[in-house]
């Protein structure tokens, strides 16, 4: 990785032309994982705050600290021991596309051009 990558920031720009592999828009594995009836179980950091992921189950915090690992745990055995698993078929899973997902790659890509420039 690049010394002027910063793959923690405080905040995720993706109009940044910083390298920063924690922007990014979709997170395919959590889409699939949830259109099977699996509930994808993940924090609130970078594409996983984006309120759109309402099929997603969210434990707030950065992924890295200890406290919202602990979190993360107590959610996973919270969820291990209800008796029905939480429904996760939302309409914005059933309409997040490939299209759709690559448009929003796209527009993020062009930004990140535009902001390098020519």
């Amino acid at each position: 990785m690049s010394p002027a990558c910063n793959p923690t920031p405080p905040a995720c720009n993706p109009t940044s032309p910083a390298c920063n592999p924690a922007c990014q828009v979709d997170c395919i594995a959590a889409r699939e994982s949830a259109a099977l009836g699996c509930a994808p179980l993940t924090s609130s950091y970078a594409v996983f705050g984006d309120a759109a992921k309402d099929y997603c189950l969210k434990v707030g915090g950065d992924p890295r600290e200890p406290a919202t690992q602990r979190a993360a745990a107590a959610r996973a055995i919270e969820l291990l021991r209800a008796l029905e698993p939480p429904c996760v078929d939302t309409a914005t899973l059933r309409d997040e596309t490939w299209r759709r997902v690559a448009a929003r790659w796209l527009e993020v890509i062009r930004r990140l051009e535009g902001a390098e420039g020519p």
